[in-house]
């Protein structure tokens, strides 16, 4: 079943949007809006609450290093 989506108004840098748009040069069978929402849901879903704290906070410690991953493990697939 699919659910209605929210309509927000946001702001995103500048930078950010271009590399959204970027990516979705490449894959003109999605929209900025699929991506954007993709991945906030992956982040808010798949992610532990320390972590997103981390990804927040990133712009005050834009000097260090960031490590991270994220794949998703398909299993019985051969």
């Amino acid at each position: 079943m699919k659910v209605n989506l929210k309509l927000l108004s946001v702001r995103i840098d500048p930078d950010t949007v271009e590399k959204i748009d970027q990516f979705v040069r490449n894959r003109r069978y999605w929209k900025r809006n699929t991506v954007v929402n993709a991945i906030l849901t992956a982040v808010m879903n798949d992610f532990r609450e320390d972590e997103v704290y981390d990804m927040v906070r990133r712009s005050y410690y834009s000097k260090e290093k960031v490590t991270c991953s994220y794949s998703i493990e398909r299993g019985g697939v051969s």
